[in-house]
């Protein structure tokens, strides 16, 4: 049985080493900046994505996250989930789709305070790039931006 042939679903855009700058707010509303290193490698022929981040929060201690991006190549969707140094597991993906460096993946997460929708937005170019994490309480009606990555092309 042949595989489906590969759909271009823009993420490939990701692949390589980027200089990333985060602008996270934090429990008490304000904003702290922190910097780091994220590599993306790509594998599978173009249908899993792994990426590696590491960087210092403003308290000194390192965080590091690795990931993986899994292509859904009959949907034309991918899967991300990924892993952090300093909180325990999630294994819930968040699943959508990217087209022209542009993309949007969601996940809905259940908290103790109810039910959170999440959603991971990407502006990518060929040397500068753009993330955003927003949360939504109310189903996905609005989003409040929470967190922002802006990233410039090491190589």
């Amino acid at each position: 049985m042949q595989a489906p042939a590969l759909v271009d679903t823009g993420f490939g855009c990701l692949i390589g080493t980027w200089h990333v700058v985060n602008n996270r707010r934090t429990q008490d509303g304000a904003y702290e900046t922190f910097e780091g290193t994220w590599k993306v490698t790509g594998h599978l022929d173009g249908g899993a994505i792994f990426e590696d981040y590491e960087g210092v929060l403003p308290d000194g201690r390192t965080w590091k996250v690795c990931g993986i991006w899994v292509l859904d190549r009959e949907a034309a969707q991918w899967s991300h989930v990924y892993f952090t140094n300093l909180r325990a597991p999630d294994l819930a993906p968040l699943v959508g789709t990217i087209s022209d460096g542009k993309g949007e993946l969601f996940a809905v997460e259940d908290t103790d305070t109810g039910t959170v929708h999440v959603r991971f937005s990407y502006d990518i170019g060929a040397n500068t790039g753009r993330w955003n994490q927003a949360l939504s309480v109310d189903g996905g009606r609005t989003w409040d931006v929470n967190w922002t990555q802006t990233y410039t092309r090491l190589s």
